[in-house]
């Protein structure tokens, strides 16, 4: 709450816990990387309009029962699941189609790769 208070105000103090949830949403589509804007660039705009409906039409089915049992903390919930599976849907789809893997990860295993040397597996 205080974070929350700080970086919004203090009237949006007693919204803190949906607010928060709002940041994961989006902390979880930014985990996945660039998946997105990769197939948007690199002809995977079909594959993407599909990732997108199926994603929202997932956080609407969501939010329903969400928003009843816990109104707008709920719908907050939901939107972890939608962003959530367009950055998850977004990067499977980039890695296996275009063999591009848009996450940090390819960056830390170079990283840890080259401290354990040249015998270590990249995997």
């Amino acid at each position: 709450r205080p974070a929350i208070e700080l970086v919004f105000g203090a009237e949006y103090g007693p919204a803190w816990l949906p607010l928060f949830y709002l940041c994961l949403a989006q902390l979880a589509y930014g985990l996945f990387g660039m998946g997105p804007i990769l197939l948007s660039r690199c002809g995977g705009e079909r594959k993407l309009f599909a990732i997108y409906v199926v994603s929202t039409i997932a956080g609407i089915a969501a939010a329903y029962p969400l928003i009843i049992w816990h109104s707008a903390t709920g719908a907050a919930l939901a939107m972890i699941l939608s962003n959530g599976l367009i950055g998850l849907l977004s990067w499977r789809v980039g890695r296996t189609q275009i063999g591009v893997d848009a996450t940090f990860l390819p960056l830390l295993r170079r990283s840890f790769w080259r401290k354990l040397g040249p015998s270590a597996p990249l995997v």
